[in-house]
């Protein structure tokens, strides 16, 4: 696995996942604005956007190699699944602190 990189969905942490894969990921709508991203070695999370703008100028003389369909769909239910429930959780809690 080449460029290890880490997401951050409504705090919880995914990855590792390869940076190839990520932003084929951001591409295609999966991750968005509210999705954070981090290096394994950096300790500091960027948005998803800022990191995939400046992996795509970087690479932008490349064309990155299409990644074969399965690929790309079998990890992005699991990733919508958790954030789905990290943020129902987090409804949960909200309305019980209003109550």
């Amino acid at each position: 696995m080449s460029n290890p990189v880490y997401i951050s969905r409504y705090y919880v942490e995914f990855g590792p996942l390869p940076a190839e894969e990520v932003v084929i990921y951001f591409k295609s709508g999966i991750l968005g604005d509210t999705d954070y991203i981090r290096d394994a070695a950096a300790p500091e999370w960027l948005p998803v956007s800022t990191w995939a703008t400046s992996m795509t100028d970087s690479t932008s003389t490349a064309t990155p190699p299409e990644a074969p369909a399965e690929a790309v769909a079998s990890p992005a239910p699991t990733v919508k699944k958790a954030a789905t429930k990290a943020a129902k959780k987090a409804a949960v809690k909200k309305a019980g602190a209003k109550a």
